[in-house]
């Protein structure tokens, strides 16, 4: 029996497609404001007279070494959505030299990740050692956090010898922000690809069967 093929390729696309719809991950809103709570030993910043009109919120924990910068938080928005994936996060870090630059610092990364919150939201994390124009060395780390507005970013520094601290503190407050927003996604490849061929096997056996039966 000739198989035909126009249709059963067809047939093999429409199940492609009813599996990129099926094996997606809807996308969650949180239906609350965001809401980053700092870790203990933080204060909140007076930001009435702020000068950098894109941070909303700031926290310091005050240093007990008079010579020791403090322990810093900020939080800002941007009506963007960022994209938390590998590419995304090492586009974000690339650019992020720059930006130190333009206060005289020298930033590396030491890594990012995507960390995925007990709620099933997840949360992006850039890290770096940044060495100031005083020659402090220093710890970032860039949290984001999608919200039902775009994405709220946190960012939190802190010198080096404050790491074995600090850093735990930090990753933990990433499940402890409120109104965390649960993004969408894709179906993976093998998914589509397995719905694609289980059609085309479908299809190819369909016109065998009925091609015996008219024969018979």
């Amino acid at each position: 029996m000739q198989v035909r093929w126009l249709p059963t390729v067809i047939f093999a696309l429409a199940c492609a497609l009813l599996g990129s719809h099926f094996g997606a991950t809807p996308e969650m809103p949180a239906n609350a404001p965001f809401t980053y709570v700092a870790p203990t030993g933080f204060i909140p910043v007076d930001l009435s007279t702020k000068l950098d009109s894109s941070v909303e919120k700031a926290w310091i924990e005050p240093s007990v070494l008079a010579s020791s910068l403090d322990a810093r938080i900020t939080l800002s928005h941007s009506s963007h959505v960022a994209e938390l994936g590998d590419a995304a996060l090492s586009a974000i870090a690339a650019g992020m030299p720059a930006l130190y630059a333009k206060s005289h610092g020298q930033w590396s990364e030491e890594r990012h990740l995507v960390h995925h919150r007990p709620d099933g939201a997840s949360v992006g994390l850039i890290v770096g050692a940044l060495t100031t124009a005083e020659g402090v060395k220093m710890r970032t780390m860039q949290l984001l956090f999608p919200d039902d507005s775009g994405s709220s970013i946190v960012t939190a520094s802190f010198e080096t010898t404050l790491n074995e601290r600090m850093t735990p503190e930090l990753e933990k407050s990433m499940d402890e922000a409120t109104g965390v927003k649960k993004l969408g996604k894709s179906a993976s490849s093998w998914i589509v690809l397995a719905w694609a061929l289980g059609g085309l096997l479908f299809a190819i056996a369909a016109q065998i069967i009925v091609g015996r039966r008219a024969r018979s």
